[in-house]
């Protein structure tokens, strides 16, 4: 089974979709926007799109590049990532969510902070798991 399997692909985005929705949804909650359901669902398909090409546009380009794998690279690929998948949405959200730019960007902003909050609780979460199944198997 090849990583780039057509299911595995279907699966990730399908996964990405779902934490998307639920991020979306805290986030316009946060920001005070008025949410319906179709305005919700795509916003939440515009964002896991976006986060999508980025993670494809990053992958692609630390693997196929002939570039050295310098740690200033890294970062900068990565910050212009969050800066790219932070603003693009945001920018999106104000005429999806019939609010202003600026609401759209705060939106994308708690976004982006739930997600780094989530990130570190499911971190945390297969640490703590990770240390009491080793603590049982010494025992």
């Amino acid at each position: 089974m090849a990583a780039w399997d057509p299911l595995v692909l279907l699966g990730a985005f399908l996964a990405v979709l779902a934490s998307e929705s639920v991020l979306l949804y805290a986030s316009t909650a946060l920001g005070n926007v008025e949410l319906t359901f179709n305005k919700w669902l795509l916003a939440s398909l515009l964002a896991a799109l976006v986060w999508v090409a980025v993670a494809a546009a990053g992958v692609v380009f630390v693997t196929r590049s002939e570039l050295p794998p310098v740690p200033a690279a890294l970062v900068a690929l990565t910050a212009g990532g969050l800066a790219a998948a932070t603003m693009v949405p945001g920018l999106c959200f104000a005429p999806i969510l019939a609010t202003s730019w600026r609401r759209g960007l705060l939106v994308s902003a708690y976004h982006l902070l739930l997600r780094g909050v989530l990130y570190l609780l499911a971190g945390v979460a297969a640490v703590t798991l990770l240390r009491l199944f080793l603590a049982s198997a010494t025992v």
